[in-house]
């Protein structure tokens, strides 16, 4: 994958970021009305995003594909390409996304309603590791 399609691919996750802005000082109730399928989706395209990012530089680097997305995180920060504790809380993101698309198990929209903030925070981090590394 190009520089140059690594960056669309940040540009689209400051966008999705840009959408959860609005949401991160709303209430608990206004949440459940209606935002929460919205944010709900959004969770999913960072997290989709993010590892396509990583799973395309690590092919481009010759490494093994991982075989989940969230061991594509995990495998990242071993890589020393984002810090080991972003890498953590990614990899857990993409099991809250496992639960959102496959319904594996009860979700919990006081989890989805409460990662909001800390999404915000650890998707603008990933970005700006990213960038550190095309340049």
């Amino acid at each position: 994958m190009s520089q140059h399609v690594i960056k669309e691919k940040i540009d689209k996750i400051f966008e999705y970021l840009k959408i959860l802005e609005k949401y991160k000082d709303i209430s608990y109730q206004e949440f459940l009305e209606e935002p929460h399928f919205i944010i709900e989706r959004i969770f999913e395209l960072l997290v989709t995003t993010s590892a396509d990012i990583l799973m395309h530089k690590m092919a481009s680097n010759g490494e093994s594909l991982p075989a989940t997305l969230r061991t594509t995180f995990l495998r990242a920060g071993e890589l020393n390409w984002i810090p080991p504790k972003l890498a953590q809380k990614l990899a857990d993101a993409a099991g809250m996304r496992n639960i959102l698309v496959h319904g594996y198990e009860k979700l919990d929209l006081n989890i989805i309603y409460d990662s909001i903030k800390q999404a915000l925070k650890d998707y603008t981090e990933f970005c700006e590791w990213m960038l550190k590394i095309l340049s």
